[in-house]
């Protein structure tokens, strides 16, 4: 359950992007599993520009 908590956390840009299939290829499960940065602009250099 805390795996799924913690993508709560996600940018909502990141979120979006997800959810229209638009996503770059840096943005995978495996990853969004791993520990992230809590800063929605950090966010941006882990998971790309999305």
């Amino acid at each position: 359950m805390t795996r799924v908590l913690r993508l709560t956390l996600l940018a909502p840009n990141v979120v979006v992007a997800i959810l229209h299939g638009k996503q770059g290829p840096e943005v995978t499960l495996s990853k969004g599993l791993k520990p992230f940065p809590h800063s929605w602009n950090e966010q941006k250099s882990t998971f790309g520009h999305t």
